[in-house]
């Protein structure tokens, strides 16, 4: 049986040097080879290689294609080529499993034997002025490595050795980028839809939300004492227990949204996410000096998310809200669609809201509240979320750090969106109860909203409390959907990018 790692037989002319280093960058006889290849302009490398003989186990090797016309191969054995040793060696201390790293250089009739009695696996066309110091720096590295160093029968091998050698130098030759804004767009548009819609589902149950809970809190505060002036439908639903009504009115309200509402609201998303992705990017690429220093960096595209996500929740924790309100603000405010929640137009819903709200009243005082309220918060919260002070998370306390200060900040936006609209659906509600008195034939309706006035800012003190951890919550999920989206898309786009513009070319799976 062969020695391990033995690869093809020596000739004469063939000599093993051992790629030995001391801790210091640039000293020993390795650095000293190199210097004098440098010196005779011998030192750029037009193609790697690994290749894998045909021996039991196989053994994988590099070979450096020089631009002279000269190859010189890069090997990593056991120190000892005895299977049963090396076996032996494996239950002892890493210190006790010595590599033999080794170069030679490789004379033409030489690699005629090598090349019949060996598979190209990989090889890389490198471009001009690429320096054999790579190469001798990633050895370098290798030999620094406290267990890298060792030679480990499973782990750091032959096919260790080789592949990172490879992979090292190419990345260095041919760095990762960040994409322009046009490169990614493409791979974002057929999955738009999707976010729009998840999106969407959020926004509807932030809505019902914040009405449940007001109109839950009134009729908490208010009990029985606001009954008589209300229709024989309202009064009905106002006897049930809070739980009950709740469930009534959610069931209603949520029908409702699905009649027709809940995809006008998606087509402003989609439009929104657009936009919002749109802003994303082009603040990605403004950054991309900055970016790309941290990007050239990574060895795998796909740690290239750890640098892109940051940047990009940064970017859209300022906009996310501005995102979210202005798009059903302008449905609520009308532009062209009926408004959100309670208009009159379509009789189909004015009918099913009229078996639960009764009068038209009812229906035209919610209508006024949310048709002021939105716009207030949208107007209120428009660019609250200031300039903000990036966390990039090196580690898990300050990831954490970071969560909990976007967390603080879509706290306190919702405050003040939720401040403004309590004051504006409040003028919204009195202003439709004025517009519609003159139809009300009962008596006691007058003093059940004045009633409804008296207890508005408390209830909307409760609904806050209530509506604000499962709002900013929404906005978080939200946020992650979108950074995972783009992010994945923007690591796919620098995949495909680094794919066209690298000459490598797989030759053969040979299977370790």
């Amino acid at each position: 049986m062969p020695a391990l790692g033995s690869s093809i037989p020596f000739g004469s002319k063939i000599t093993r040097v051992p790629m030995e280093f001391t801790d210091n960058w640039g000293e020993g006889e390795t650095f000293d080879w190199y210097r004098r290849l440098r010196k005779s302009n011998s030192s750029e490398v037009k193609s790697l290689q690994v290749r894998v003989d045909r021996g039991k186990p196989p053994h994988r090797f590099v070979l450096a294609h020089l631009d002279n016309g000269t190859v010189w191969r890069f090997d990593r054995r056991p120190e000892t080529g005895n299977l049963g040793t090396l076996l032996f060696e494996t239950v002892l201390p890493a210190s006790h499993r010595h590599a033999a790293d080794d170069r030679c250089f490789v004379p033409k009739e030489h690699l005629i034997m090598i090349t019949a009695g060996s598979i190209c696996e990989i090889e890389v066309n490198l471009p001009p002025g690429t320096d054999l110091l790579l190469v001798i720096s990633v050895c370098f590295s290798i030999s620094q490595d406290r267990e890298a160093r060792y030679y480990d029968l499973l782990k750091y091998n032959c096919y260790f050795f080789s592949w990172t050698i490879i992979l090292v130098v190419t990345r260095h030759t041919f760095p990762f980028s960040v994409p322009s804004p046009s490169d990614i767009a493409k791979y974002l548009e057929p999955k738009r839809d999707g976010l729009a819609r998840s999106l969407t589902n959020k926004t509807v149950k932030v809505l019902l939300g914040i009405v449940l809970n007001v109109i839950t809190a009134i009729r908490v505060k208010t009990d029985s004492t606001i009954q008589d002036g209300m229709s024989f439908g309202n009064r009905i639903v106002w006897k049930l227990p809070p739980s009950s009504m709740r469930f009534v009115l959610h069931q209603v309200l949520k029908m409702q949204m699905h009649l027709g509402l809940k995809d006008l609201l998606y087509s402003k998303m989609r439009d929104q996410v657009a936009s919002g992705e749109n802003d994303l990017l082009a603040d990605l690429w403004e950054k991309r000096v900055e970016t790309n220093k941290q990007v050239e960096q990574r060895l795998w595209v796909q740690k290239l998310a750890d640098d892109f996500k940051p940047k990009l929740e940064e970017k859209l924790v300022r906009i996310i809200w501005d995102l979210i309100l202005d798009m059903v603000a302008a449905v609520q405010a009308g532009d062209g669609s009926e408004p959100l929640a309670f208009g009159e137009q379509q009789k189909n819903r004015s009918r099913i809201k009229s078996l639960i709200f009764g009068d038209a009243q009812w229906i035209h005082v919610w209508n006024e509240a949310l048709k002021m309220g939105l716009p207030a918060a949208r107007d209120a919260a428009h660019g609250q979320s200031g300039p903000l002070q990036p966390i990039e998370p090196a580690t898990d306390q300050e990831n954490m750090s970071r969560c909990t200060a976007y967390r603080k900040l879509h706290g306190d936006i919702f405050e003040i969106a939720f401040k403004a609209a309590s004051g504006a659906s409040l003028e919204g509600a009195q202003r439709a109860v004025r517009e519609t008195e003159d139809s009300n034939k009962n008596p006691k309706t007058a003093a059940m909203w004045v009633k409804i006035w008296e207890v508005w800012d408390t209830v909307w003190g409760v609904a806050n409390q209530t509506a604000k951890d499962g709002v900013v919550r929404i906005v978080e999920q939200g946020v992650e959907e979108i950074i995972e989206l783009v992010t994945g898309e923007v690591v796919t786009t620098v995949g495909e990018m680094y794919e066209q513009n690298t000459q490598i070319l797989v030759k053969h799976r040979v299977r370790r």
